[in-house]
């Protein structure tokens, strides 16, 4: 724990990401650097989702850092750090694409139109899940990843890489929970279409005129 005495640079990488921010917050200059550390590569990965360039992926990164660090004073120590940054990124990102006229939010409305309200994950559909998460090679999974909408990879990617609950994650996409899990299944349904999807063969066609 974080004792309000300045830290040794060693130490920082042994602070929690609370104890850091006490830290910054005390006017330790390197507490946020080792913050920035932590979150940089899942901050640029995050922003890669929502099919940015690498350009504008750090573009994005450099912003949530630069707001995360200006409202650093108004984080709430009840919630996890890492929703709140992420939170800060989904902000930046739709900014950016709001500017540039190519929000996709029309599909994530669409859908989520299309979910019945009844719709609920039963243990059998955790356990189908599960079984397909341990038996499919990650290689696969990343493969057929791409192919996915925005928004189902961004669910995915944040639920299984940076291991958010689907509360955390419809607080960072501002989405009801039910709704995250509705369409985290559709999207797992859709990597195994994808995935087990028989591949087509190519037929030579040979001229014996």
């Amino acid at each position: 724990m974080y004792d309000g005495n300045m830290p040794q640079d060693n130490d920082h990488n042994k602070m929690t990401d609370a104890d850091l921010i006490k830290s910054s917050l005390a006017k330790d200059q390197t507490a946020f650097k080792y913050l920035v550390e932590r979150y940089i590569d899942r901050i640029y990965s995050f922003s890669k989702s929502f099919n940015l360039s690498d350009d504008e992926a750090e573009d994005i990164a450099q912003e949530t850092f630069f707001k995360t660090w200006k409202k650093l004073h108004l984080y709430n120590n009840e919630h996890k750090f890492q929703t709140w940054i992420f939170t800060i990124a989904k902000n930046s990102v739709f900014d950016y694409l709001r500017k540039k006229k190519s929000l996709p939010f029309s599909y994530f409305d669409n859908n989520e139109d299309q979910i019945n309200p009844l719709e609920q994950i039963t243990d059998s559909d955790d356990d189908a899940i599960e079984a397909f998460q341990n038996n499919v090679n990650i290689a696969k999974i990343k493969e057929s990843l791409v192919k996915l909408n925005t928004f189902e990879r961004t669910i995915i990617t944040l639920h299984y890489e940076e291991e958010l609950t689907f509360e955390e994650i419809g607080t960072i996409l501002d989405k009801p929970m039910n709704t995250v899990k509705s369409l985290h299944r559709r999207s797992i349904s859709k990597l195994k279409t994808l995935i087990y999807a028989p591949k087509t063969k190519s037929i030579r066609i040979t001229n014996t005129g």
